[in-house]
């Protein structure tokens, strides 16, 4: 009796041993896929807009004087529009009050004074790509969870603006150029939070709102000649950051089984990536 017990437990041991496979036979047999978690971020996007308060030129003034000296011939003389086309704008508007004048919206072209022009206007066109805008705000993905460290200062670097008479984008007269140089903004939480309501939680929300502002004041550039003149303005900066939070989401591990043999963009897989129907 004895020696058939113990008969029945060598047995019970071979097959435990049997079906104990190791890792890497496990892998030969195929994997089973293990649950993990994709780190949650933010998707954010920006805008900026800018206005003038004040803008002036330096008279004499020249370029309106004789038709089609100075390359503009739409206009009647000596009144013209001038328009902001270069730098922080990106328009070709003819007739717009990115540089609004003193007479019902234009400059005298042909006249012995200085000439000024006050009150808010919008600049129109405003390059939202321009290379001078800070990179610490910006549209896309950010990765991580709190982002505190975005209510803080930055510069617009090298602002400038060019000031055209113009009839297109073709037919143009360069008046002069603006050079604010850099310009501190800064920014501020409107609406939201900065972090969402948990880091790693699968039904974790967050969303937040950044304005971002700065100004120069009256600054003047440009040469006196026939077809140029000095021109001046002020500037006000206006930008916002408004960002939702993406939770985080589970995934399989690399290794585990994906439906796949070749596709980039399975989200299934932690990395996105399914190649030979495993997660990479």
């Amino acid at each position: 009796m004895l020696r058939g017990a113990l008969c029945a437990v060598f047995c019970l041991s071979l097959l435990s041993c049997a079906l104990d496979l190791d890792p890497e036979e496990e892998d030969e047999v195929g994997s089973v896929s293990q649950a993990s978690t994709r780190p949650g971020y933010w998707n954010c996007s920006r805008t900026w807009n800018a206005q003038t308060t004040t803008r002036s030129m330096i008279g004499p003034t020249h370029f309106e004087c004789t038709f089609a000296t100075c390359g503009d011939t739409s206009h009647s003389q000596p009144e013209t529009w001038v328009d902001i086309v270069g730098g922080i704008s990106q328009t070709c508007q003819d007739h717009s009050e990115s540089f609004y004048g003193p007479y019902s919206g234009e400059w005298s072209g042909c006249s012995p004074f200085n000439q000024s022009s006050t009150g808010t206007r919008r600049i129109d066109g405003v390059n939202q790509s321009w290379d001078r805008w800070p990179t610490l705000w910006r549209s896309g993905r950010y990765d991580g969870c709190s982002m505190s460290s975005l209510v803080t200062s930055d510069y617009v670097r090298g602002a400038f603006a060019t000031i055209y008479d113009l009839d297109g984008c073709i037919n143009k007269q360069l008046v002069g150029t603006i050079n604010w140089g850099d310009v501190q903004v800064t920014a501020r939480l409107i609406n939201g939070w900065t972090s969402p309501t948990s880091c790693t939680s699968t039904s974790s929300t967050g969303n937040f709102t950044l304005q971002m502002t700065g100004s120069r004041g009256n600054t003047c550039g440009g040469t006196s000649t026939s077809c140029n003149n000095p021109v001046c303005a002020d500037l006000q900066l206006f930008g916002n950051l408004t960002c939702n939070w993406t939770a985080p989401q589970t995934c399989n591990a690399a290794g585990s089984y994906c439906n796949a043999y070749n596709n980039t963009n399975d989200s299934s897989c932690c990395s996105y990536y399914c190649y030979n129907f495993q997660c990479r």
